[in-house]
């Protein structure tokens, strides 16, 4: 008689939720959140250190150009709600994208950045 050997139970949800990447997301790409004081965080940069370490590996995971871009512009219409200037569906319409289709880029893009935290060593 062959005895089975039970897989360890892989523990969820995972180390980085759906929702703490969304949110860092959407702080880390806001094109218009307010210029940083010079201090320990901004080291005298223009942009945080940590802002381009989370672009880095946005790059890294969604190696489309477009598909980071509009993952932007979603994070952007998020972070200033009352902005009409700045929804997501006014950048779809100025930059020539379909919306649903640009929806799905979000999606994947969210996704692939999602695993790629996973991936990252803590």
């Amino acid at each position: 008689m062959v005895q089975r050997t039970e897989e360890p139970v892989v523990a969820y949800p995972p180390g980085h939720t759906i929702k703490a990447v969304k949110a860092w997301a959407i702080h880390h790409l806001n094109a218009y959140k307010p210029a940083l004081p010079r201090g320990a965080l901004t080291t005298g940069e223009t942009r945080p250190r940590v802002d381009a370490d989370f672009r880095l590996l946005l790059r890294r995971a969604v190696p489309d150009e477009q598909h980071r871009r509009q993952f932007a512009a979603w994070c952007t219409a998020l972070a200033n709600p009352k902005d009409r200037d700045l929804s997501f569906s006014g950048a779809c319409s100025r930059n020539g994208w379909s919306e649903s289709t640009a929806e799905r880029n979000v999606d994947r893009a969210l996704t692939a950045l999602v695993l790629a935290f996973n991936r990252e060593p803590a």
